[in-house]
């Protein structure tokens, strides 16, 4: 039994669809504007003025960018695994650095990227270790009764 024609054409379109969304990553990460690094965060207790009837003036508050890598290591944890669990890496590498938000999505796609892949290893070698006890003891079994 070999592969017909059109599980050819599903396996080349999911191929295709991997580069594509791939392709379509890189960009997105390589088009990224760069973060300032020397960027001064102003209290947001302390007034950075006044208006011109005395009323105090204070900063809008600063909301940190999350990181592009922690999102798509959630995203990815549930489709690609091994792709989750290296942008989650990498994600939280940054964050530490960089001190973006996001270090939660990104140990979100770390763990559910190792799970994704235990799970896949389980299911795939399950067969070979269970399969070798189990015909092993039909065999013993069937010595037995036939004795």
């Amino acid at each position: 039994m070999g592969i017909q024609g059109w599980e050819w054409l599903i396996m080349i379109g999911l191929a295709l669809g991997a580069l594509v969304l791939i392709v379509v990553v890189l960009f997105v990460i390589v088009r990224r504007e760069p973060q300032p690094d020397d960027v001064v965060l102003v209290s947001p207790h302390e007034p950075i003025g006044h208006t011109p009837d005395g009323r105090p003036l204070y900063p809008a508050p600063q909301v940190r960018p999350t990181n592009t890598f922690a999102i798509l290591a959630l995203i990815f944890s549930f489709f690609v695994a091994i792709l989750g669990v290296v942008f989650g890496h990498l994600a939280r590498a940054q964050i530490r650095r960089t001190g973006e938000a996001g270090d939660g999505l990104a140990l979100a796609g770390l763990i559910i990227g190792y799970a994704v892949i235990v799970g896949w290893a389980l299911l795939l070698f399950a067969p070979l270790i269970f399969g070798g006890i189990m015909s092993s003891s039909v065999t013993y079994g069937l010595v037995l009764a036939a004795t």
